[in-house]
Order: C-alpha cells, then structure tokens, then sequence
C-alpha cells in the first residue's frame, strides 16, 4: 500500500516536520515524514516554501498545476521510487545532491532547475516546455543520464524551449552491461545552451532520433550507435559536431531538408535516405563541410535539384572507403581528398548524379563502371 502524502504548510517550512504532512489535500497535519511506500504531492492545498532539511526517500512524487511555491533542495539526495515523478506546477530549486528517479520522469509545467550533482532517470523521461511571458529560465539541467533497464524501453523528449542561454548537458547512456537496442527521441523547436556540449553516449545497437529540432551549443559529440535526423527542419549550429553514424532521413518526403551550419566530422557511416541536407556557414563566415572518414550510402530516394540540396560533403577517410549509389540519388556536392593511395570505390545502381561540384583533389576515385552527371544532371 502506497500511501499518499500531501504537503500543507501554508508559510515556509522543512520536509522533515510531521506537521507539514497530510494523508488529504489541505487536510490538518500529522501525519508521518514521507518514506519509501509514500506518493508525495504538491498541490494547492499547501503553498509554503518547502526546504530539504534530511535526505528523501520516496515512492512518487507529484507537482500539481495548483501548487505556486517553492522546493529547495539544498545539498541533500533524493531518490524517487518507482512510481516516478511528474513536474508540473511550482518550482523545483536544485542544489549539489544526486537525484535518482527509479521511474518514469515528466517535466511539464514546473520551473526545474535541476540538480548540479546528477540527475538520472531510470525509465521513460519526457520534457514539455510550457514557457511563461518573460521566463528566461523555466527548465534548466546541468546533467541528465538516461539508463535503459527494459529492452523495450523507449524515451522520448519532447523540447518547446524559448531562446535562453540555460545550460543543458544530456549524457544519454545505458549502461554496459545491456546489450540490446534502444531509441532515443529528441523532439522540439529549439534548444539552445551554453557551456558543455551535448553528448550522445549510445551503445553500439543505439539509435538517437532528433526530430524538429533546431540545436545550437558549444558541441554535440557522439560516439556510438546512430544518429538519426528526421524531420522538416532540424537543424544543427554552434561548433564541435561530431557523429559516429549518422542517419538522414525526413520520412520520405523529398522536399524538406536538415541544415547544419558548423563543420560536421561523421567517423563512420553516413546514410542519406530522403530528403535533403544543407551547410550554412561557420562563425567565421566560412563554408561549413560535412566530412566523412567512412561510407557513404545515397538511396534513391535522396536529394533535390534545388538550394535545399547544397551540402559540401568531403570524403577525407584514411582508409579505403565506400560510395553507394542508388539510381534516381542525388548528391548535393562531392569531393574527395584522400591520401595519394588510397581509394573511394563507388558501387550500386547509379549514375553517379551531383547537383553541384564533382572535386577530386587527392587520392583515387574508382567510379565502378557507373555513370557521372554533374550539375544541372
């Protein structure tokens, strides 16, 4: 039996008062300090200022849209059960402690300013910015870790942040000793941050799918699993782009494109399924360049004969790589700059079609037999 537990003081208090507490929503107090088969509320029925005062162990936790004050933890821990967390009223004020959530976690319509110790979710996370007039801070995370205990587990979040400078590092992990597959979404209209770069740490089998998202920091790393880019307009600026696989594909409608505006370093695979894909220019006003150090797969269904289609797409690998090219692909632009001896060796359907330069500065391009079309095609 869970038990629920309802804050109720009226004025600023601590968590660790028996009179704060009541098994009603407003109800008188006294009952026993929330344990480990209690469901925590904060709602309308108690507005005071609640501060952490001993470190929480607890079933659930719930923020309520009625609840308008204020929890402060401090530099104490707290771990939530399995029952999870939902966020929405109020706010949340982070201090130095590690927060564990053994369930789902739902930031809604709390103002969380999370903890600068460690933040990890243990089942499904889920964000929603419901930003208010004038709110340059509304959802705040220094580091979030996301670990997968369920092979079916899916994780989503679900972005609609104002433009702040709010830093926000997610290491999104399970950990070793998983050897399934899991996907990751990151769904939303802009994230924007300073300070660390956002990392990708996903197992071999991982897929990371980002979606209507324009993403702009100091760096986006990831160095395993794929990255998978699938929506009209995401979209990547800021410097230090790095992806292990990467994955474009915008759900097969032809006439939408990605655009990422830095300098982007793809270490494995690059697959570029439908729709279309765009460099802007770095801070320095020079032309951002997608270099690739693996294969590079072009299906069918790739590409646009217009200026949503305009990437530059260097083949800069130190070891023999792979073109694969379907026929009625389209390449933005290519060139190859490999060491003397080594080789690019294209294979697949072809032709060989680029809407804009075809450049080969360095190394060998073995077109396999296929046609070439450059330019208008």
């Amino acid at each position: 039996m869970h038990e629920p537990r309802f804050y109720v003081a009226p004025i600023a208090s601590n968590w660790d008062s028996t009179s704060n507490w009541g098994i009603i929503s407003g109800g008188p107090g006294g009952a026993s300090v929330p344990g480990p088969d209690n469901v925590v509320y904060f709602d309308g029925g108690g507005q005071g200022r609640c501060t952490l005062d001993t470190s929480v162990s607890i079933y659930g936790m719930r923020f309520d849209p009625a609840y308008v004050g204020t929890v402060e933890q401090g530099n104490l821990p707290i771990e939530i059960g399995e029952d999870g967390g939902t966020f929405d009223g109020g706010t949340f004020d982070g201090g130095t402690g590690d927060i564990q959530i053994n369930g789902s976690a739902s930031f809604l319509g709390t103002r969380f300013i999370s903890t600068k110790a460690e933040l990890r979710v243990r089942n499904d996370f889920y964000f929603e910015q419901k930003p208010t007039v004038g709110s340059t801070e509304l959802l705040v995370f220094e580091e979030i870790q996301v670990s997968s205990e369920d092979i079916s587990r899916k994780y989503t979040i679900l972005s609609q942040t104002p433009d702040t400078t709010a830093n926000v590092v997610l290491n999104i992990e399970h950990g070793p000793a998983q050897e399934y597959d899991v996907d990751y979404y990151v769904e939303g209209n802009f994230l924007k941050w300073a300070g660390k770069p956002l990392e990708a740490n996903l197992t071999p089998g991982d897929t990371l799918q980002i979606i209507y998202t324009v993403l702009q920091s100091p760096g986006f790393f990831h160095n395993r699993g794929t990255v998978t880019l699938n929506s009209a307009s995401s979209r990547f600026y800021g410097g230090g782009i790095n992806f292990y696989n990467l994955d474009f594909r915008q759900d097969g409608t032809t006439n939408l494109y990605c655009q990422i505006d830095s300098s982007a370093f793809i270490e494995n695979t690059m697959t570029l399924q439908n729709g279309n894909i765009k460099t802007g220019y770095d801070a320095s006003g020079i032309d951002s360049t997608l270099f690739v150090r693996g294969d590079l797969i072009v299906q069918s269904t790739f590409g646009a004969k217009d200026y949503r289609n305009t990437a530059q797409i260097m083949i800069d690998g130190e070891d023999e790589q792979t073109l694969v090219m379907e026929s009625g692909g389209i390449l933005p632009t290519l060139t190859v700059d490999k060491t003397t001896s080594n080789y690019l060796i294209a294979t697949g359907t072809g032709p060989i079609s680029v809407f804009g330069d075809l450049v080969v500065t360095d190394g060998t391009f073995d077109t396999g037999g296929l046609d070439i079309q450059v330019g208008t095609i």
